[in-house]
């Protein structure tokens, strides 16, 4: 699953690998953001890899480096979302943030859990295909994953704080209405 931003909404984008000796083939529904920034790198010469396996953690390096963008964008937004909560007139756009948010939180961490899964796998069955450097940067992706697990779920729990009290607030307004009624 690779990220995909379209608009302010982030889609989770299936790509296939194939990796071979000479060649790394990918399967995709779309054209990705983060492939064709890696091909762009090539055609500059900013990448150092010669190898398939190289290229992959090439990629998958882009994306830990973008997902932790991601997340840290969806806390920049919670922190304006927060602040937009005890408004009267903003309220029906802050639950459509929350959700919003919410869904793009769900898909950055499914995105994190993707690619642990395909870089453990990495490690684990084409060790002989990789050099010292390339398992020592799976290492380091590993590691910076487990960094941003939590961060992920700090996010979910102010967006369930943020719910919780969006949703007060809206009750408080309405009961203020049905007294003035009463």
């Amino acid at each position: 699953l690779f990220p995909q931003r379209a608009g302010s909404d982030v889609r989770a984008v299936n790509v296939s690998f194939n990796l071979r000796e000479h060649f790394l083939l990918t399967m995709r529904e779309e054209d990705i953001g983060l492939i064709r920034l890696l091909r762009n790198y090539m055609r500059l010469g900013r990448l150092e890899t010669e190898t398939p396996e190289g290229l992959l953690l090439e990629l998958f390096t882009l994306k830990v480096d973008y997902l932790s963008d991601l997340i840290e964008d969806v806390y920049t937004v919670l922190d304006n979302v927060s602040e937009q909560v005890f408004s009267d007139e903003e309220l029906d756009a802050v639950f459509k943030q929350i959700t919003l948010q919410e869904d793009s939180n769900g898909k950055i961490r499914l995105s994190l859990l993707d690619t642990q899964r395909s870089l453990r796998h990495l490690q684990r069955y084409y060790r002989k295909h990789l050099s010292d450097e390339n398992l020592k940067d799976i290492r380091e992706m590993l590691s910076d994953i487990e960094s941003l697990m939590p961060h992920s779920q700090f996010i979910f729990d102010k967006l369930k704080f943020l719910l919780d009290a969006a949703m007060g607030f809206s009750g408080l307004q309405q009961n203020k209405i049905i007294k003035i009624f009463s």
